[in-house]
């Protein structure tokens, strides 16, 4: 199993770090601050789970379609993965560059959230 962890902030890497070991987990985990520009992987197949800033983490929205723009082009590099994510920018589907196969409706505590499905191929 290929589990990696990744912010561009070494303090949300620290914190990620900190409850993957409460969790029992952290021997699975590689963490890297690394940039989502930067994101690829050699791999065929795989998952790419995220949960990106919605707002709640940045003081300056105004950023928020760049970065999305930015993730979607990212992911679809990996043509043959799927993508998972929750946040609750309304837009996230129109500048991650298409609608997801499946979206859901769910509360990140007070915070109406989505958490969208983009379904790659299956692995043959």
């Amino acid at each position: 199993m290929d589990i990696q962890g990744y912010d561009f902030d070494p303090q949300f890497i620290m914190v990620a770090r900190h409850n993957a070991k409460l969790a029992g987990v952290d021997k699975y985990i590689h963490f890297q601050q690394r940039d989502v520009k930067d994101l690829s992987h050699p791999k065929k197949y795989g998952f790419l789970i995220t949960n990106p800033p919605y707002g709640e983490r940045l003081e300056d929205k105004k950023n928020l379609p760049e970065l999305y723009h930015i993730f979607g082009e990212r992911f679809r590099a990996l043509d043959s993965w799927s993508a998972f994510f929750i946040t609750s920018y309304e837009d996230a589907q129109k500048y991650f560059g298409g609608k997801a196969t499946k979206n859901r409706k769910i509360y990140n505590g007070m915070i109406k959230t989505y958490f969208y499905q983009y379904m790659g191929p299956k692995p043959r």
